[in-house]
């Protein structure tokens, strides 16, 4: 068994905060999602994926500054295909994809804590891309209105994916001994999660505002 990550070590702490019990799950012929955790609520599934330096983290903490191109949702986005791709045999229980920033190089954060994790980031990832369409009127030279909308290249639809109960961003940004939770929650979750799990005194609930079949950059907390 591979030695647990920091986002996992975090991920025990937090639940031992709220008195919830983790149970390793086991790989075997397949590779499994890390945690089962009860809680007085019920039992979800918990995949726990790090975020990690890349070249260009790497290359940027060692710098003296410069450009950086930042594609919304993309770390996001891989983090979402790699932990829908986990399979576990109890197709009812709600799961949950939980995300850590631990993008430190030789102690040193090249970018603020969460950067590529914030909530735009992560309605990107689940989502898909942001398409702009524009109103013009040619006529009068001007533009009328403009409507952002998500979809193309979503991690996260209708006819896959739907064991994602929700994707969650574990932080201890305030306080390393006091770690705490943000839930996203999936429209497409065929057994969603419960707004009364991940209940702590920092925790926050998010959903978005779908409006048809289209998707908002932004969140509504609830």
């Amino acid at each position: 068994m591979n030695p647990a990550t920091k986002s996992e070590e975090l991920f025990k702490k937090y639940c031992r905060d709220q008195s919830y019990q983790t149970e390793k799950i086991l790989e075997g012929a397949e590779k499994t999602p890390d945690f089962k955790v009860t809680t007085p609520q019920g039992q979800i599934i918990a995949e726990i994926k790090e975020v990690c330096p890349n070249d260009e983290d790497i290359k940027d903490a060692s710098g003296n500054g410069g450009t950086r191109v930042k594609i919304l949702g993309k770390r996001v986005g891989e983090k979402i295909k790699q932990g829908t791709r986990k399979k576990y045999p109890d197709h009812e229980i709600p799961r949950v994809i939980v995300l850590y920033d631990n993008i430190v190089v030789s102690g040193i954060r090249p970018m603020y804590p969460n950067f590529f994790l914030s909530p735009a980031d992560i309605a990107f990832g689940m989502y898909g891309e942001l398409t702009t369409t524009i109103l013009y009127d040619k006529a009068a030279g001007k533009i009328l209105g403009t409507r952002n909308e998500l979809g193309k290249n979503q991690h996260l639809r209708m006819e896959r994916s739907q064991e994602a109960s929700a994707v969650c961003l574990l932080t201890d940004i305030f306080d390393e001994n006091t770690p705490f939770l943000y839930t996203y929650h999936s429209v497409f979750a065929a057994h969603p999660l419960s707004r009364q799990i991940f209940c702590g005194p920092n925790d926050k609930h998010f959903r978005n505002p779908v409006k048809g079949s289209t998707f908002e950059t932004s969140w509504i907390e609830f």
